[in-house]
């Protein structure tokens, strides 16, 4: 994302060639003499908070803080080998994944105390109770 607080990155598979990106975001082709850099690392490193960091460092404006263009090809890309590449977003994509069923647990718990709470707040005059 060009604009706001939260400069994100995703990998987004088969966009067609006629695409165009409104203001808010910057579509990046990966050109093939880049050989070796998976697009989901560089999402990654986009996304680390290093990059992060920088963004905030460099960004424009206050209201909705941006980074342009040049900004965002200054920044320094490290390409390491194939392999560290892979296990990084493996290592990535495990996380993201235990932080979805991290929040789900959490939601499930959420809503047990809720059904819990309404039986004890409201209980069942019909029983007895």
């Amino acid at each position: 994302m060009a604009k706001g607080t939260r400069n994100h990155a995703a990998v987004i598979a088969d966009v067609p060639s006629n695409t165009v990106c409104t203001p808010n975001f910057y579509h990046i082709r990966l050109k093939p003499e880049v050989a070796g850099l998976l697009p989901e690392f560089l999402a990654w490193q986009l996304n680390h908070v290093d990059a992060q960091r920088y963004f905030a460092s460099c960004s424009q404006g206050s209201a909705a803080p941006s980074i342009t263009k040049s900004q965002l090809g200054d920044l320094p890309i490290v390409i390491p080998p194939i392999e560290q590449q892979k296990l990084m977003v493996k290592l990535s994509d495990a996380a993201t994944s235990e932080q979805k069923l991290l929040s789900q647990l959490m939601e499930n718990r959420r809503r047990m105390l809720d059904a819990i709470g309404h039986h004890i707040l409201h209980p069942d005059h019909s029983i007895g109770n």
